[in-house]
């Protein structure tokens, strides 16, 4: 097994999340807030703004899509038929035809236009890519479900006499059967004491 291939891929992960998650936090680890509405007329198709993304962007009609119910679904997400969603982007043909940003309320309160430019929390957004990067690493053999999660991390040996945790496989890191403590119900979001707050202190 390769553990410098892995290591380095993790690392790059890991900052990749730091680059992304953190510059939108206030002290609080609250999200950064935006009060203007980004989005063009309501009730309209746009095609959305280019930028130096490398994504390509273009017209919904020209990969073959019907822009009208396009237009149905921005009226439905304004009007609150939809609830609870921040932003709907489509991409097709690699090309991205649909971006739009709705008001919303961050986890630790406040009201903010969600944009592109707004950093947001992914919480269990990222076990889809986690896991679709650890399929990849097996299938090239780089690691097993059975593998340790300690072995990759030999500056953390001190933990392992700790509670089994020395036992902890890939496996369970994946199925979210590792056994650890966690509690984010019994305290609100804003109380130093629930564990979800404990990781922006």
């Amino acid at each position: 097994m390769n553990r410098t291939w892995f290591s380095n891929k993790f690392i790059v992960l890991l900052l990749l999340y730091w680059l992304v998650a953190l510059p939108g936090c206030d002290s609080k680890g609250g999200m950064a807030v935006e009060t203007d509405d980004p989005n063009p007329e309501a009730g309209s198709y746009e095609v959305p703004e280019g930028s130096n993304d490398g994504l390509r962007v273009g017209h919904a009609a020209d990969v073959g899509m019907n822009v009208d119910p396009l237009v149905q679904m921005i009226e439905n997400l304004e009007d609150g038929t939809y609830t609870n969603m921040h932003s709907v982007l489509i991409a097709k043909n690699n090309q991205l035809v649909f971006e739009r940003y709705l008001a919303g309320q961050p986890i630790y309160g406040g009201y903010t236009y969600w944009r592109r430019t707004v950093p947001h929390n992914l919480h269990s957004v990222t076990k889809s890519f986690t896991s679709a990067l650890i399929g990849i690493a097996i299938q090239e053999g780089h690691l097993s479900l059975d593998d340790r999660v300690i072995d990759f991390f030999p500056e953390y040996t001190d933990v392992q006499p700790e509670n089994g945790r020395e036992d902890i496989t890939i496996r369970h890191a994946l199925t979210m059967s590792t056994g650890l403590r966690w509690d984010e119900s019994t305290y609100s979001y804003d109380d130093p004491r629930n564990d979800h707050a404990m990781m922006y202190a």
